[in-house]
This record gives structure tokens, C-alpha cells and sequence, in this order.
């Protein structure tokens, strides 16, 4: 159960993060996503909750990017244009 809740919070605290990450042009995934995630697992958190976190990151980030994208034809990743 701990972890389930704990997997929750991650995927919640990424989502929310990662959607305000998202809207700023020229984002990387790799550049802002991967030292927190590697940092996650330097801390020892379940692998799970690094799941959820990795998910829901990755899918609020790139949801995001296309808002500058589709607004003011700025691509907001590499993967957005």
C-alpha cells in the first residue's frame, strides 16, 4: 500500500511539474528529465514509484510541447516538431 500511495504522489508531483517544463520552448526531455530521474533512483525509491514518475512525466511533458508548438508554430521539443 505504501508504495502504491507513494507511486501516486510521484506520478501527481511529476505531472504537475512537467506540464509547467512542458510550455517552455525548447525543453529537452533528456536535459530536464533524466538527472531527476536519476536522482529518484540515486535515492532509492521503489522501482514502481520511478515508474510512475518516468510515465507521467514523459506524457505531461510531451502533451505540453504542443502548445507552443500549435500557438506560435515554436517547436516546444524535438520530438514536438
Amino acid at each position: 500500500m505504501e508504495v502504491v500511495l507513494l507511486s501516486i504522489g510521484l506520478a501527481l508531483l511529476a505531472g504537475v511539474l512537467y506540464t509547467i517544463v512542458g510550455l517552455i520552448p525548447g525543453t529537452d526531455e533528456t536535459a530536464s528529465l533524466a538527472p531527476v530521474t536519476l536522482l529518484l533512483v540515486l535515492l532509492g525509491v521503489p522501482e514502481p514509484a520511478i515508474l510512475a514518475w518516468f510515465l507521467a512525466a514523459i506524457c505531461a511533458m510531451e502533451t505540453a510541447n504542443t502548445i507552443p508548438a500549435a500557438l506560435a508554430s515554436i517547436p516546444g521539443s524535438t520530438l514536438a516538431v
